[in-house]
């Protein structure tokens, strides 16, 4: 799933190779903004398109391909054998991992480019929850795709809600972060972002990190609603945080990451690109894994930030990368998925 668990940390296991090597690429024929989804040794990905793909993780092998109504922006959940993505037809669809299949739609009245999360409902039974851009924040089953609850909002809802410990923490572009529990869809409270909140935050210790349209990161602790820090940058940020071992590593408009101390917000280090950082990096060990509009795959040292290793894709990339069985996931776009060791 999007950024790799639904606290939406952005923390991959394992460790990375200082000199990564490409295993096998794929070309999809249509620009992919979709982070792939790894599991079952399939890659799930969306395509501008508006098709859905699954290929062969160990070599690339396209599996199948299912249509949608609009292009896909959104990173696919993988979640008890289906796989779950919305569309910019504003239609939230489930599909057979295994075929391609589709099980269930449901449709909502504007675009859904947003990942889906899961979570559980009271009685055990598998949900999930995403946003849409007609401005309301939706809780589904599974299995079914019936609606469990709904929330409306006052902007577009474009960003990934991040789900911990029962609270669904999500920002919109009303300029708002909405912390809200995961059973009723009740609000518990509304934090004043400043500026429109376009991608995911991240949730951990009880505190949610994240980027906006203004240029500032914020951490916000959700159970008094304080703001505990903020960290103001030139650029607006359309990028989630990675948040692990008490550092948040951030990419931004001013072609930069920001490593920052998580208690804190103090600025640890940054690292110029060539291009907008709007891909979210992931923390993997010691390393940090980046893409940039440069075209470039990065590997830096999460400890000062020095590059270990780049990889030059040839396209653009806002994708965010995945990390998992073994390797690095990327997508370009111009169409390209890579494999990288």
């Amino acid at each position: 799933m999007f950024r790799g668990s639904s606290d939406l940390r952005g923390e991959a296991d394992g460790a990375i190779a200082a000199a990564p090597q490409i295993l096998w690429t794929y070309s999809a024929g249509a620009g992919i903004r979709s982070q792939p989804s790894v599991a079952d040794g399939k890659v799930i990905f969306g395509a501008d398109d508006g098709k859905l793909r699954a290929l062969d993780e160990g070599t690339g092998r396209l599996l199948w391909e299912c249509p949608f109504e609009g292009a896909i922006e959104a990173a696919p959940l993988l979640i008890e054998g289906m796989a779950i993505a919305g569309d910019e037809g504003g239609i939230l669809h489930s599909v057979d991992a295994a075929t391609g299949k589709s099980r269930w739609r449901l449709e909502t009245n504007d675009k859904v480019v947003g990942s889906a999360v899961p979570c559980r409902g009271p009685g055990g039974e598998a949900r999930v929850i995403f946003g849409s851009h007609d401005n309301t924040v939706r809780c589904v089953d599974a299995a079914t795709g019936e609606v469990a609850w709904s929330m409306e909002t006052d902007g577009y809802v474009n960003a990934t809600p991040a789900v911990a410990d029962g609270s669904v923490v999500i920002g919109g572009c009303d300029e708002q972060i909405r912390v809200i529990d995961a059973a009723t869809g009740k609000q518990a409270r509304a934090i004043e972002a400043g500026s429109y909140v376009a991608v995911a935050g991240a949730l951990s210790g009880g505190r949610f990190y994240v980027g906006h349209y203004g240029g500032e990161v914020l951490c916000v602790d959700i159970g008094s609603g304080q703001v505990a820090w903020k960290y103001e940058a030139k650029e607006g940020f359309f990028s989630s945080p990675a948040v692990a071992r008490g550092r948040v590593v951030i990419g931004g408009r001013d072609n930069r990451l920001h490593c920052l101390d998580a208690r804190s917000g103090e600025p640890i280090w940054t690292f110029a690109t060539r291009g907008h950082v709007d891909a979210s990096p992931v923390i993997c060990g010691d390393r940090v894994v980046a893409a940039s509009s440069d075209g470039r795959l990065y590997i830096l040292a999460l400890a000062d930030g020095k590059e270990v290793a780049s990889l030059d894709l040839g396209a653009p990339i806002s994708a965010s990368p995945a990390v998992g069985a073994g390797k690095i996931f990327i997508a370009t776009e111009d169409g390209t998925v890579a494999a990288i060791r």
